[in-house]
């Protein structure tokens, strides 16, 4: 069956049914107004945990990582590993998560915004020791990042400090310290993997078990925790990760907002504006 069409110039078109109804579907289906449109999907609630593992002196993505988190109760309660791993009455949410993806990324579900939360990897693939990354103030879309270590772990003091009045010296401890092919070196990152403060072992202890540096001039960054790592030069002159821990930094404080603008300049001087005067 065919219809006929008239245009403008009283010439007839045959167009067939069927192109009549897929016509008319199309103008339907693309009419978006109303309670017909589809919209923009909202994304979902929740937050990433990315798994980073160190490959000399890059940060790769560390996949089919898995472990488990903790969130703290709405008192105020920070999660640590001994309040939460096992699960207590301090957390409201405690789950196992992973394994992470290609790009080490695992999604997390929730609607507690901000919270804080203590997250624990395992052992994986390029990560042969346990983890263990506390985390406060974590929002929506944030992508968490933990960096698993394939070397030991290193105890520092302080664990933390305050930006703008820290102490002289930060210490580490640990194995594998030496400074047969130069002083050690330390790298502090923040959760992007990029450096924020670098230093030279200006000491080491005469057994090897600890260093010191000059405390980097963390003013100006900003609050969270960063992570900190050693590195050892080989007979190569190439610097090799040794010793992993981490440090709280806080007491940033962001620069103050510019004065406002100065009033307009006033061409009546000292006298009264006329337009001012009251009749």
């Amino acid at each position: 069956m065919t219809y006929l069409l008239t245009n403008t110039s009283s010439s007839r078109v045959r167009l067939p049914l069927f192109v009549l109804l897929i016509a008319a579907v199309v103008i339907v289906g693309s009419s978006g107004c109303g309670s017909g449109g589809t919209g923009s999907t909202a994304p979902s609630s929740g937050f990433s945990i990315q798994s980073m593992f160190w490959s000399g002196s890059m940060m790769l993505a560390e996949s089919g990582a898995t472990g488990q988190a903790c969130l703290s109760d709405s008192s105020g309660f920070i999660a640590t590993v001994s309040s939460c791993f096992p699960p207590s009455n301090h957390a409201v949410q405690f789950l196992d998560w992973g394994p992470t993806g290609g790009d080490g990324k695992v999604f997390i579900s929730t609607s507690v915004f901000p919270s804080n939360w203590d997250f624990l990897q395992g052992r994986s693939t390029h990560c042969n020791t346990t983890t263990e990354k506390p985390v406060s103030g974590v929002v929506q879309g944030q992508i968490v990042q933990i960096l698993c270590q394939s070397f030991p772990s290193a105890s520092i003091a302080p664990s933390s400090v305050a930006a703008g009045s820290q102490p002289s010296n930060l210490t580490i401890w640990g194995s594998g310290i030496n400074n047969a092919y130069g002083p050690p070196q330390v790298m502090i990152y923040n959760e992007f993997g990029n450096v924020v403060a670098t230093a030279s072992a200006t000491s080491i202890a005469s057994d090897q078990s600890s260093l010191t540096i000059p405390m980097p001039d963390f003013t100006g960054v900003a609050d969270g925790t960063y992570e900190v790592v050693v590195g050892i030069y080989d007979s190569t002159n190439t610097l090799q990760p040794v010793l992993g821990t981490s440090v709280q930094i806080s007491g940033y404080a962001p620069p103050p907002p510019p004065p406002p603008d100065p009033p307009p300049p006033s061409d009546c001087g000292n006298n009264a504006c006329p337009e001012l005067i009251a009749s």
